[in-house]
């Protein structure tokens, strides 16, 4: 540009970027390259420029912008030096379009716009602090939790928002992890209204450019909902657990007082037995005796009292559970019941041990200081045990006097409450049949005596019964069992059977006693739907976090299922396979949803955290009483054949062969779904995948179990 202000001279990059030939340029005021609304600025810049020249680099002035000849602005940065000419001294200007870079700043500030509005309006706590444990920064959601506006934080410490031994719990915990340098997860528990909450922090260093930590950042993220819902789990495992072993040991003919002491023990497993009664009615003496009763969980001296007018004495006449939420002094005096053992209790609930419609006990559970502690659940689960315990003192006393007296044999098997059925230990056929078996199958005696074993049991249940027989035959005592039986209409009844030896006729023979515990099973289905509605909320909650995945574990344990059964797996394989895959991915509650639904690559910080989700599973489910190994299952389904695998890095058979089943099920439903860094790679694709990995990533078997699923059997994974 001359000191007119014209264009002497251009190349072909300055025409391009401006939309001219070179020759169009040459001679034209500089204006045309100037916006109208920027064209005063640049002639007092042009001015200045010739009354003193000078040189300007690059980035030196902010905010400007050309204009091509289309009309249209771009922003731009300019180099500017004088050059001496013949005619007089030229400037001379080397320009750059900035557009991209504009842009490019534009989406950063976008981005970070975005991601301090997400900090700042999330849930999850979150908290910065320097390298001595004082606060930087904070987001809104830990400014309200310390009771501080955000503003107000930064200078703080632990000390001024928490009691002393909490800080200086904290502050050890950013101590040890700035000295380490690695990241942790903490849970802690605390009182939240006076009810037990769980919060998971997790703490990360802060580093510099160069590595060096300068802080240490902490989220806080609420689990209490999670660790609820884990110890219901917990609770229901542990009274289907207490409840298979108690009917399991009972079902053996004991002692009376022998049974009564595993009552005992067995409620306190489940329920809070500080303050329980165990009480036996005696019919023919009109009293009450009570072995077991507890004030306070101090076992008091077994007393007996004649039938009197007291709460057990209430539940025995009526045959029904009572349940004293509150108020238990008014009902004493609505009803004139005496409070013969003791204070009247905050909270009471008592049940019949009943065998039929004969009342042979009371078990009863009370507190002294809390109203509505037991509920409808908890007299459900005592009723069961309560049942189990009369049954078995019923089947006790019924053995015991069988083998007192053969004399008074014929009265009892007559009049026995429970089936009885006397059978030839070689020929297998009945020879004795009472009543009550008579009734429980729909058979008149003389019917029954013309059957055998194998007429009664459907094929399931005819191996286990027979077996009972050739253990009889070699001298053992059977083990008690849960058997199938037909019933004469072709009803099938679930009984309990314990089996004894006796010689009639000088003929071995094996004595049989049948309770009915249809009603039992129906019992214990409704628990195990429970536990199945408690493992599908877990897997909703799971992939409530993460939208992508939504229905993931359902159809990865759906395939796990079928992949097992075309290998061969036992039932109780397949059972334990499914529960595994439908909370498989239950340790991802504790990683942050928004790296679940992160669209970009993740940070090495991130996938170390997503790989700890096996670990943090099995941590979860590793106290629950599954059937199977569950928890292991679920903390080896990443693992790999090569060692390749996390969190343990095993290799071959060190790896269950479930969760070599269930590692290709998730990979299979992995590639072939949407995910938010990803389009659905397609079932083709995933079955490449497992076929060209197969003996080195993949179990050989189980790949081509699946291939055959997909390939013949016509198998697609559920909608």
């Amino acid at each position: 540009m001359d000191e007119r202000g014209a264009i002497t001279q251009a190349n072909a990059l300055a025409g391009a970027l401006f939309g001219y030939t070179c020759g169009e340029l040459i001679g034209q005021p500089m204006e045309i390259l100037v916006p109208e609304r920027l064209r005063d600025r640049h002639a007092k810049g042009r001015a200045g420029f010739l009354a003193a020249p000078y040189t300007r680099p690059m980035g030196t002035v902010q905010d400007l912008y050309a204009r091509r000849k289309d009309g249209s602005e771009f922003p731009i940065d300019i180099a500017l030096g004088p050059l001496a000419a013949a005619s007089g001294t030229l400037a001379l200007a080397v320009v750059r379009d900035l557009t991209e870079r504009k842009r490019a700043e534009d989406a950063v500030r976008e981005s970070e716009s975005k991601y301090r509005a997400v900090v700042e309006h999330i849930p999850q706590k979150i908290c910065a602090k320097d390298r001595d444990s004082v606060y930087v920064s904070c987001n809104a959601s830990f400014a309200r939790a310390v009771g501080v506006r955000r503003d107000q934080c930064a200078g703080k410490t632990d000390f001024d928002f928490f009691a002393r031994e909490q800080a200086d719990a904290y502050r050890a915990d950013d101590k040890r992890i700035m000295e380490t340098g690695r990241t942790e997860e903490l849970e802690q528990e605390s009182l939240r209204d006076g009810q037990e909450a769980w919060v998971q922090t997790i703490k990360t260093p802060i580093r510099q450019e160069d590595g060096s930590i300068v802080g240490i950042l902490s989220v806080f993220h609420d689990i209490t909902k999670r660790k609820r819902a884990e110890q219901q789990i917990k609770r229901r495992s542990e009274a289907l657990a207490v409840l298979n072993r108690t009917g399991q040991a009972l079902s053996r003919l004991t002692p009376p007082s022998e049974i009564v002491e595993l009552l005992y023990t067995n409620i306190g497993q489940v329920l809070d037995a500080r303050n329980l009664y165990i009480a036996l009615y005696d019919e023919a003496n009109q009293s009450i005796t009570f072995p077991v009763y507890t004030t306070n969980g101090e076992r008091r001296a077994s007393v007996s009292r004649p039938l009197g007018n007291g709460l057990a004495e209430y539940v025995i006449r009526s045959k029904a559970p009572l349940l004293i939420p509150r108020n238990h002094a008014a009902f004493l005096a609505e009803q004139g019941i005496e409070s013969a053992l003791g204070t009247p209790s905050k909270c009471f609930l008592a049940v019949p041990m009943q065998v039929g419609e004969r009342v042979t006990g009371v078990i009863a559970i009370q507190d002294y200081e809390r109203e509505d502690v037991y509920d409808a659940s908890h007299m459900e689960l005592l009723c069961t045990l309560a049942a189990q315990g009369a049954i078995a003192l019923e089947n006790a006393r019924l053995f015991e006097v069988l083998r007192e007296s053969e004399e008074r044999y014929a009265t009892l098997f007559r009049d026995a409450a429970e089936g009885i059925l006397v059978a030839d230990v070689e020929t297998k056929r009945f020879v004795l049949a009472n009543p009550a078996i008579c009734h429980m199958l729909g058979y008149s005696e003389e019917e029954m005596l013309r059957l055998g074993v194998e007429d009664i049991h459907p094929a399931e249940s005819l191996g286990l019964a027979l077996s009972q027989f050739e253990a009889e035959a070699r001298g053992e005592l059977p083990i008690p069992a849960e058997l199938t039986c037909w019933g004469k209409s072709g009803s099938i009844i679930h009984v309990d059977v314990t089996a004894g030896s006796m010689v009639l006729n000088q003929r071995r023979c094996s004595v049989g006693f049948f309770s009915d515990v249809t009603d039992r099973r129906n019992v214990r289905a409704v628990l195990r739907r429970s536990l199945e509605a408690t493992l599908s909320t877990l897997g909703h909650i799971t992939e409530s976090r993460d939208s992508y995945t939504a229905g993931h574990q359902r159809r990865v344990a759906d395939l796990a299922v079928a992949i097992a059964r075309e290998l061969g797996c036992s039932g109780t394989e397949c059972e334990t396979l499914r529960i595994a895959g439908m909370i498989h991915d239950i340790g991802k509650l504790s990683i942050p949803a928004e790296i679940l639904a992160k669209s970009s690559a993740l940070t090495p910080i991130e996938e170390e955290l997503i790989q700890t989700h096996p670990q943090t599973a099995y941590e979860i489910l590793a106290e629950v009483a599954f059937p199977g190994p569950v928890a292991e299952i679920v903390l080896e389904h990443h693992e790999r054949l090569d060692g390749s695998g996390y969190p343990r890095a095993l290799t071959g058979e060190q790896i269950l062969r479930e969760a070599r089943i269930l590692a290709i099920a998730d990979v299979i439903e992995a590639m072939a779904s949407h995910r938010p860094y990803r389009a659905a790679l397609g079932l083709d694709v995933a079955l490449s995948e497992i076929e060209q990995n197969a003996g080195r990533l993949y179990d050989a078997d189980a790949v081509q179990a699946c291939l055959r699923l997909f390939r013949e059997r016509r198998y697609a994974l559920p909608v």
